[in-house]
C-alpha cells in the first residue's frame, strides 16, 4: 500500500520519517548530530535524492540537508537508504550549537556539555512543546547561529559565564540575565518548561511579559557576533583547517553534489559540516588541502568569495523545480548575480518567491519578488527602491504552473 502523507499545519516540521507536501512533492529533512557527514555520506544521501526524488537537495538557513521532490512510494526507499549508510541524525528538541563547537580555537567556552545537560533536563518535558519551539546554545566562536532565530538561546560570554535570552536571533532576542554555567542550564530548562506549560502553541515570545527569572540578571553584556564567510580558512583545534563553501541560493542537484563530495574525498577530506547559512564546511589534514579544496569547488559553481553577489539573493526552489512556482527564480537569481545592479550591493537582501507562500523568506532588510499568475509583483516592505530596480526583474518570463 502507498503512504499517505496528509497536508502539514504551517509551523510543523519536516522529518525523514513525516515528510512535508511542497509544490514539488515531499519535502524530506536530515539533521545529522553536530551536522557531521561524510563525503562519501552525502554522496550516498545525493545518489538516493536523485533516485527518489527531483534531484534537488538544499542546506538550510538553520544548516539542515533537504531532499525534495520525493513521492508517497519513495518515502520508504529514501528512508531504507539513509538508514543503510548509518548517519548519526538527532531527534528531539531541536537543539543547535555551532557546527566547529569544540573545534574552534576562539570558541569563549565549549557549549556541547551545556547543550547535552539542557536535552536531559527537559527531557520529561520535551514531547508537549511546540514543533518549531528550539534552543541555541552558542560558544561565542565563529558559529554561524548569530542569524539563527531561537526560542531559547545562550551565548558564552567567557569560559564559565553565559547570557541568556529568548525569542529571536543574536540581534533581536530579549535579555533574560548572565549566569554562571550551571545556572544558565536551569535557568534555559526553567524557560522550557514555561513554553512547555502554555501548550504547544506556545513560544518564547510568548514569555516576554510574563517569565519572572529564577535568578536576578547581571546588568547585560552585548557580544559581538562573529561568524565564518565562504572562502574563509581556519585552524581548529584538532590541527586540521575548516575551509568554507556555501550553496547558491542554499540548493545544489544531486550530480554536483556527488562529484564534488568525490573530488573532495580523493583530496583527502573525510568529513564535512552542514552549517547555517546554507554552508558547508570542509575539515581538511592541512592548510593546502583547504586551499585546493576551495580552488576545487568553483568548478561546481559553489560560492568561495564573501563579496559574491548570490549571498545577497534569496530564493526559493521556483519553478519549474517546484509546481506552486509562477517564476524561475534560480534563473532569474543568476541573471542577476552574473551582472550585479549597483543595487544588489545595498542594505537589503533580494528576496525571489515563485508563489505567495514565500516558502524562503529571510530575515532583516529584505525586498520580496513574488509571483503572480501571468507576472511578478514587487513588496518594498519599506525600503525605497531605485528607480531601475523593476526593470531587471523583466528579463525572465513568467511560467504558468502546471494545473
Amino acid at each position: 500500500m502507498t503512504a499517505v502523507f496528509p497536508p502539514r499545519q504551517r509551523g510543523e516540521c519536516p522529518s525523514l520519517s513525516k515528510p512535508m507536501t511542497t509544490g514539488d512533492g515531499l519535502l524530506a529533512r536530515i539533521n545529522p548530530i553536530n551536522g557531521a557527514i561524510s563525503p562519501a555520506d552525502l554522496a550516498g544521501v545525493a545518489e538516493a535524492a536523485r533516485r527518489f526524488g527531483n534531484g534537488l537537495l538544499e542546506i538550510t538557513l538553520r544548516g539542515s540537508l533537504q531532499i525534495r521532490g520525493l513521492r508517497p512510494d519513495t518515502v520508504a526507499g529514501m528512508n531504507a537508504t539513509v538508514e543503510a549508510l548509518g548517519l548519526q541524525i538527532r531527534s528531539g528538541l531541536p537543539l543547535d550549537v555551532a557546527p566547529l563547537a569544540g573545534l574552534c580555537r576562539n570558541e569563549r567556552a565549549d557549549p556541547r556539555p551545556l547543550a547535552e545537560a539542557i536535552e536531559n533536563q527537559a527531557a520529561d518535558f520535551a514531547p508537549r512543546l511546540g514543533p518549531k519551539v528550539s534552543v541555541v546554545v552558542d560558544g561565542g566562536g565563529p558559529s554561524m547561529l548569530a542569524g539563527v532565530k531561537a526560542d531559547v538561546r545562550l551565548t558564552a560570554l567567557g569560559a564559565t559565564t553565559w547570557q541568556l535570552a529568548i525569542a529571536g536571533d543574536a540581534n533581536a532576542a530579549r535579555f533574560v540575565g548572565t549566569y554562571e554555567a550551571e545556572w544558565a542550564v536551569q535557568s534555559a530548562v526553567s524557560l522550557l518548561r514555561a513554553i512547555a506549560d502554555g501548550g504547544r502553541k506556545t513560544r518564547g515570545g510568548d514569555l516576554l511579559l510574563t517569565y519572572q527569572d529564577v535568578q536576578p540578571p547581571v546588568k547585560p553584556r552585548k557580544s559581538e557576533p562573529s561568524r565564518l564567510h565562504p572562502g574563509d580558512i581556519t585552524l581548529l583545534t584538532d590541527n586540521r583547517f575548516a575551509a568554507v563553501v556555501a550553496l547558491p541560493f542554499g540548493t545544489v542537484s544531486a550530480e554536483t553534489l556527488i562529484a564534488f563530495s568525490v573530488e573532495m574525498q580523493s583530496l583527502g577530506i573525510t568529513e564535512f559540516r552542514l552549517s547555517p547559512q546554507r554552508m558547508l564546511i570542509l575539515l581538511c589534514p592541512d592548510e593546502a588541502t583547504a586551499r585546493a579544496a576551495l580552488t576545487r569547488s568553483d568548478p561546481h559553481h559553489l560560492i568561495i568569495q564573501q563579496d559574491d553577489p548570490r549571498l545577497r539573493i534569496v530564493a526559493c526552489a521556483g519553478a519549474p523545480a517546484c509546481a506552486s512556482g509562477y517564476f524561475n527564480t534560480h534563473a532569474l537569481g543568476r541573471d542577476l548575480a552574473a551582472n550585479p545592479p549597483d543595487w544588489l550591493d545595498g542594505p537589503f537582501l533580494l528576496h525571489l518567491s515563485g508563489c505567495d507562500k514565500q516558502c524562503a523568506k529571510p530575515a532583516g532588510a529584505h525586498v520580496d519578488v513574488i509571483g503572480v499568475p501571468g507576472s511578478r509583483k514587487i513588496v518594498a516592505n519599506g525600503i525605497v527602491l531605485p528607480p531601475d530596480f523593476s526593470d531587471r526583474l523583466t528579463n525572465i518570463p513568467p511560467m504558468q504552473r502546471a494545473s
